[in-house]
């Protein structure tokens, strides 16, 4: 049983792959920056990164002269735009969104599961409560939206 629960969610993972890559590319909406002041902006941000080691002289300021280039992708759709193109029929377009929320679902659903399965104990219980009330509060967002 083990297995199919493992499964199941490997399957969801699958399925919240696809359905962010279709999301980013039939929703996206890219954002392009460049010039000089992109530059500095990226280079301070590199300067100021707590997960890079630290250099050997100390804290060095960096002088950035040149250009920079930033591109940002990013993918939205609210429950309530979700909701409304349901009710209008259009149920293909808002496949893909879908496809992926029921794939952030099942993964969350059924990983609990499988901790069930392998801790049937209150650690494990303590573990999928708030995997569980994240996913009736997500309902709960979707039907009030």
């Amino acid at each position: 049983m083990l297995w199919v629960v493992v499964g199941l969610a490997g399957v969801s993972l699958v399925m919240l792959i696809v359905g962010g890559v279709a999301a980013l590319i039939l929703y996206g909406h890219t954002q392009t920056r460049q010039g000089p002041q992109v530059g500095k902006e990226v280079m301070n941000d590199v300067m100021n990164d707590p997960t890079l080691p630290p250099q050997r002289g100390g804290y060095q300021k960096s002088f950035f002269v040149g250009q920079g280039i930033e591109i940002q992708r990013s993918a939205t759709i609210s429950f309530a735009t979700l909701k409304q193109m349901i009710a209008a029929g259009n149920c293909l377009y808002t496949l893909v969104a879908l496809t992926a929320i029921f794939g952030f679902v099942g993964v969350l659903f059924f990983s609990a599961i499988a901790v069930l399965f392998l801790m049937p104990n209150l650690v494990g219980l303590a573990f999928t409560l708030p995997v569980f009330y994240l996913l009736v509060r997500m309902l709960i967002d979707f039907i009030r939206a």
